[in-house]
């Protein structure tokens, strides 16, 4: 009979997570986060008062993204819907704490097999996006979250310091493509 031996990859196809330096950006797969989709129901208004309470910060509005870094924060994904991003040692079940905390105010469905997300970091970050999304990074301040396409993904790009430091999450299926474009621009700016 046949022996099978399985290796585990992480989400860019390796057997670590990617970790790529050219020039003055850095790129940094992150697998080490717990994902939630949150979606409100219609008409609860005990939403904002529980959020605050999980994140201390409200739910946040258009583009932004709200809550404690290290902590849980929530990202606005559209009306009434955020995705809950947090450290997954910290919360190895952040979408069943998130529906014991929640209760009926929200529908919570579990995202982290879902994403890939990819951190850029240096002076170079706000070059290589710019080249690639329509997304004016020169005017995003920290803490906006916005969505948009990269290459026909749809992408989530996430500004955590100006000019210095973006999160980018796109689909888990395209983790590949946009760790290689990302890299490829990356190349380019050197």
């Amino acid at each position: 009979m046949a022996e099978y031996r399985l290796a585990p990859t992480f989400a860019c196809g390796g057997a670590a997570p990617l970790l790529a330096r050219h020039g003055a950006v850095t790129i940094t797969e992150r697998p080490d986060l717990a994902l939630a989709a949150l979606a409100q129901r219609a008409g609860d208004a005990a939403l904002e008062a529980l959020v605050r309470d999980v994140t201390g910060a409200p739910p946040p509005g258009p583009g932004r993204i709200s809550g404690q870094a290290g902590g849980v924060q929530l990202a606005w994904t559209g009306p009434g819907q955020w995705l809950a991003l947090a450290p997954a040692d910290r919360h190895p079940d952040l979408a069943g704490m998130l529906v014991a905390r929640l209760g009926a105010a929200a529908s919570v469905t579990d995202q982290a097999g879902g994403w890939v997300c990819l951190d850029l970091d240096g002076v170079g970050c706000r070059a290589l996006l710019e080249r690639l999304c329509p997304l004016d990074t020169g005017a995003m301040d920290a803490g906006r979250a916005e969505r948009t396409g990269i290459e026909h993904m749809g992408c989530l790009v996430i500004c955590e310091v100006p000019g210095q430091r973006y999160r980018v999450m796109a689909a888990r299926s395209f983790a590949v493509s946009l760790a290689d474009m990302l890299e490829t621009v990356a190349r380019g700016l050197v």
